[in-house]
């Protein structure tokens, strides 16, 4: 196997770029700053991706070494991943707050910190 120079990447990066029609193979979107994505693991290049998703993928490898998830458990997470979050309840989390209460819920803490204003500067 072949390592690259460093004063290679853009060569790769745009070569890459190239045969994937310009186009994100993880968001499927056009790639507009390309990415020369790679294997941390072996080193091993896998192509370009965006900035987005380069720091999106790197984000989940780098959690599923932090929390000792292997490799093909987080493919299968991945893989998961949209069934699940579309898979919602009508049943709401008890730290959830709408847009409504979290105004109220700011009111009110602002008229307290402005009467514990007004006592601090009244002593």
């Amino acid at each position: 196997m072949r390592r690259i120079k460093q004063s290679e990447i853009p060569t790769y990066r745009q070569l890459y770029a190239q045969e994937q029609n310009n186009i994100c193979p993880l968001c499927n979107k056009e790639i507009l700053d390309p990415v020369l994505e790679h294997d941390h693991k072996g080193g091993q290049l896998r192509g370009t991706t965006c900035r987005k998703c380069n720091s999106a993928l790197g984000a989940i490898e780098n959690a599923g070494k932090r929390y000792g998830i292997a490799l093909p458990d987080l493919i299968q997470i991945t893989k998961n991943f949209e069934s699940h979050i579309n898979n919602t309840k009508p049943i709401l989390h008890p730290t959830y707050r709408t847009p409504e209460e979290k105004k109220v819920r700011a009111k009110v803490r602002a008229k307290k910190r402005l009467a514990q204003k007004s006592r601090n500067t009244k002593a």
